[in-house]
């Protein structure tokens, strides 16, 4: 046969001569017709695509005459009268390829189609690490977060230490130079019965004994 010429196929075929009764699958019909012709051998049927005994072709699946046919199942169901459903059409033909068999036959991958649904397709290191590439982003996502709250209560501690210092400052400055401050607050705090601290950097001063005792 010429390059123009294809081969169209549908049927089964039953091997009698075997001492096993032996049924030829549709699939089957179509490997044995290409195993020695070069001519393109065509089917009415998606079957055996996925796994290797066709290149593929563009067409709508069975799956997709299957859901419209449950759609249309879902209509009469709920009342609509057969009747009035116009006839369909199958709209969605896509092009269904398989990768392995394209490459095996001499096909370089860079002249397939981008948008073609593939079958023995290998699958990239980020679908093959799907799974644990989600799991090191959710664990990494835990330690940055960890890490941001962790420099945010550093930063609270270290405001919350700035305004002591501070207060402190005031209050030593306020006690040293106004004598009658400094008085009136001996007094009151040599009265209370408890030990009173003042807390500084490194340091902690008794503010109401007699002697004012500097610990270290």
């Amino acid at each position: 046969m010429d390059k123009q010429t294809g081969v169209l196929s549908y049927g089964w075929y039953v091997d009698q001569s075997s001492k096993l009764r032996k049924d030829y699958s549709y699939n089957e019909v179509q490997r044995i017709i290409g195993s020695f012709t070069n001519t393109p051998v065509f089917g009415l049927v998606d079957i055996g695509i996925d796994n290797g005994t066709y290149a593929g072709g563009v067409f709508s699946t069975c799956n997709d005459f299957g859901k419209k046919t449950v759609e249309l199942l879902l209509q009469i169901l709920d009342g609509k009268d057969a009747k009035e459903i116009p006839f369909q059409n199958m709209n969605e033909e896509k092009a269904h390829l398989n990768y392995e068999y394209l490459l095996q036959s001499g096909i370089d991958s860079k002249l397939l189609p981008k948008d073609a649904v593939y079958y023995q397709k290998p699958l990239s290191v980020y679908q093959k690490y799907k799974s644990t590439f989600y799991i090191i982003s959710f664990l990494s996502l835990l330690v940055i977060l960890g890490f941001l709250l962790r420099i945010g209560y550093l930063m609270k501690i270290k405001k919350i230490r700035e305004r002591e210092i501070s207060l402190l400052s005031q209050y030593k400055e306020l006690y040293h130079n106004n004598q009658d401050l400094k008085l009136l607050l001996d007094s009151i705090f040599d009265n209370i019965p408890i030990p009173l601290f003042v807390k500084e950097v490194g340091k902690i001063f008794v503010i109401n004994t007699g002697t004012r005792k500097r610990k270290n």
